[in-house]
């Protein structure tokens, strides 16, 4: 029966393997989702060089579209960024240490993730960021025509800084004063 119990458990334990399905999914995503951001980087980019060549009412229509487009293309590359960070959060909590994260300067600055709540942490402050870029894009296309849609603008914008103010207000300080001592 003991070894019936250690063979299953072997099992068990070895099951955390197929986790690398989601990590190989992620990367591929990401993947995917930066070239597309590539693309539209460079379909920006020309729309920007368009800019220059129309007259002064043409660009003043074109000046929304284009912000609007970099908010686009800052949000993908966000996208990315999270699909990366699950990929490693995941490899990292089912599979196995990255030992080249430990040995690389930037390492402890990206990937530090002890657990779930190590990842879920790390994913709700970029989909946060992602959710602000998205208000900012969204807030730039609209036309704003009555006192009430600047006041539920403002509103939207007092509503970010508090979700903003409320993600960073319980975390505790991750570094100390370089010009002080740590006490003793």
């Amino acid at each position: 029966m003991k070894r019936v119990e250690e063979l299953f458990e072997g099992f068990l334990w070895n099951a955390r393997l197929i986790m690398i399905v989601p990590v190989l999914a992620s990367l591929l995503a990401a993947i995917g989702i930066l070239v597309l951001s590539a693309v539209n980087t460079l379909l920006l980019l020309q729309r920007m060089a368009g800019y220059l060549l129309l007259t002064a009412e043409e660009q003043l229509e074109q000046q929304a579209i284009i912000l609007s487009d970099v908010v686009g293309v800052v949000d993908q590359y966000l996208i990315v960024a999270i699909l990366v960070i699950f990929a490693d959060g995941m490899y990292e909590l089912f599979i196995g240490n990255i030992s080249a994260a430990e040995k690389s300067s930037v390492g402890p600055r990206v990937l530090v993730i002890r657990n779930l709540d190590d990842l879920k942490d790390k994913l709700v402050s970029v989909v946060l960021v992602i959710l602000v870029v998205k208000f900012f894009q969204q807030a730039l296309k609209m036309h704003y025509e009555t006192p009430t849609d600047l006041l539920l603008l403002a509103g939207g914008i007092a509503a970010v800084g508090v979700a903003l103010f409320l993600t960073k207000k319980n975390k505790p300080a991750k570094h100390e004063p370089k010009d002080h001592p740590p006490a003793e």
